[in-house]
């Protein structure tokens, strides 16, 4: 019987010295971090436990493989490293473990970064007051009128700039009249800025690249206006990709072509805009029979890369309209049974630009702008057309000094302009 006590006492106190030893039982993890993306070992990544890294963690090597040892039970396992999305497990370790990780590149998750020649808060951070600046990708989200992307429309919905009203060309601003504005594009003048008598401006929406609104502080190189200054630009060519663009509409039908004759030195942009509608009319309504509004423009530009430090542009503008009515007057003391308006205008101009700092540079241009509207009066009873002519030529030539610093620009310039306006006795054909 006391052998049987001895033997029992022997076991429980085999039992208790055994326990602590199996509390101590510990199992290895390993594993190895790659790269989600490439598959890539990813080395020196920390590995950390129970977010306790000085005394349980360690670093991957160079194969991107680990191993630690730890006691049996419930872990969180965190691994994690520079320009990657940490990770993050909890795991019971009862045996030994391996754990492959995939960790995804922070860069894979960045937002999208727009580069833009003008930043959004531009007008709020530079003191330009009176001038409204505008891209033609912020016009191209107004409404436009029966698909027809529409600048001087646009402008009315500026603080200041209201419409002439119906059948009148141009926009009214801060009260002036439409012979107080000044509107060019790409430097030289446009008399007649609309087609079918205001219906249309004349400006070839594909072609535009932005605006300049001056109301009120005109710079000095404009020469000055008593109301405004619509300063428009043109789209450079492009000078690596050939691009190609149209459209089809009951108002006009229009195509562009921007094409890199010589890569990265010499590129051509051509946009050309038509409506030739007088068809339509008549299915309208037959009392448009006699009535006919057709209307075009077409715009060159060529951009050429001289130098390192020098540029040449040249640009061409044609535009003309042909509209004719037998409900308007005819010429004075002429018995016509219908009245034909033909409104052309012809523009031109070549610059040079020359860096000779960064900060100082010269530009100059020459500039030729024609316009010329006509009257016809289709006499009574015969065939005879009554032409009175009238038009108006300019010729222009200037030079820039500029010199930019981070907080002001300084320009000297010298302009010669020569102005001829002329008119035709009248002319019976």
């Amino acid at each position: 019987m006391i052998n049987h006590l001895r033997v029992c006492s022997l076991l429980i106190m085999g039992v208790l010295m055994a326990t602590p030893a199996l509390a101590q039982l510990s199992y290895s993890l390993s594993g190895t971090v790659r790269d989600s993306a490439s598959r890539q070992p990813l080395g020196r990544m920390a590995v950390v436990i129970d977010y306790e890294k000085a005394t349980t963690g360690t670093y991957t090597d160079e194969q991107g493989r680990f191993t630690i040892s730890l006691p049996s039970g419930r872990h969180i396992v965190v691994v994690r490293g520079v320009g990657y999305v940490p990770f993050r497990t909890s795991l019971y370790l009862r045996q030994h473990t391996t754990l492959n990780v995939d960790l995804p590149a922070v860069s894979g998750q960045l937002e999208e970064v727009v580069v833009t020649s003008k930043g959004y808060d531009r007008t709020v951070r530079e003191p330009l007051l009176g001038v409204s600046r505008i891209s033609m990708k912020t016009l191209e989200r107004l409404p436009a009128a029966l698909g027809e992307v529409d600048i001087l429309r646009g402008l009315q919905l500026l603080p200041g700039v209201t419409s002439v009203g119906e059948a009148a060309n141009g926009i009214n601003i801060r009260g002036g009249t439409t012979d107080q504005n000044l509107i060019l594009m790409d430097d030289t003048p446009i008399f007649n800025p609309t087609h079918m008598f205001g219906l249309f401006s004349v400006f070839p929406p594909d072609a535009v690249n932005g605006l300049d609104l001056y109301k009120g502080n005109v710079p000095a190189r404009f020469g000055g206006r008593a109301a405004s200054v619509l300063d428009i630009s043109l789209k450079n060519p492009n000078l690596e990709q050939f691009r190609l663009t149209g459209g089809i509409s009951l108002v006009s039908n229009k195509l562009t072509a921007d094409m890199p004759l010589i890569k990265g030195k010499l590129g051509l942009l051509i946009s050309a805009r038509g409506a030739f509608n007088s068809p339509l009319l008549h299915l309208a309504s037959p009392r448009l029979n006699d009535i006919k509004a057709d209307f075009g423009d077409v715009v060159a530009k060529l951009f050429w890369r001289a130098g390192e430090r020098s540029t040449v542009t040249a640009m061409g503008y044609f535009s003309k309209d042909f509209f004719q009515t037998n409900l308007l007057g005819s010429l004075a003391n002429i018995n016509a049974t219908g009245t034909q308006y033909r409104h052309q205008t012809l523009n031109g101009m070549v610059r040079w630009f020359y860096t000779l700092t960064p900060r100082l540079n010269l530009q100059t241009t020459a500039i030729v702008a024609q316009y010329v509207p006509d009257i016809i009066s289709l006499e009574a009873g015969s065939s005879n057309k009554v032409t009175l002519r009238q038009g108006l030529l300019q010729r222009q030539i200037k030079s820039n000094l500029n010199y930019q610093t981070e907080q002001s620009k300084t320009e000297v310039g010298l302009r010669v302009c020569l102005g001829l306006l002329f008119g035709q006795p009248i002319e019976q054909d």
